[in-house]
């Protein structure tokens, strides 16, 4: 019985902190670097065209994008592509849809103007 006991305390331990991190929201940073031929007004106008299409994904539409540009530094063509949802559930939607998605279409286009190559994934805490 108390193995009975202690398994129903662990499992509702970890219910309880899959719950909190699944009601956190979910940060995506990517480490870019601009082609010397791209311009600025290329890379926001591409970063539209595939917020639109990534927010059409089923559960997606509340998708933030952020382009982060150094104001100051030595490799000013240098940024971080940053994508936000609110939810751990959100983001496996977006993951789930995103394969065959005209996001991925618009994505294959973004090699034309940018690379990105490391990337880092946040669990999002608010502060609010």
């Amino acid at each position: 019985m108390n193995k009975n006991i202690f398994a129903s305390l662990l499992g509702g331990t970890f219910l309880l902190f899959a719950g909190s991190a699944a009601a956190d929201g979910v940060t995506h940073v990517w480490e870019c670097e601009m082609d010397d031929d791209a311009t600025y007004e290329q890379l926001e106008s591409s970063s539209r065209e595939w917020t639109a299409a990534a927010r059409k994904i089923d559960g997606v539409a509340d998708l933030e994008v952020y382009l982060e540009f150094p104001m100051a530094g030595e490799e000013l063509n240098e940024f971080l592509f940053v994508r936000s949802l609110p939810s751990a559930t959100a983001w496996g939607q977006f993951m789930d849809g995103y394969e065959g998605s005209e996001a991925e279409t618009v994505d294959e286009e973004w090699g034309e103007i940018a690379s990105c190559d490391e990337a880092m994934i946040f669990r999002s805490v608010s502060m609010q």
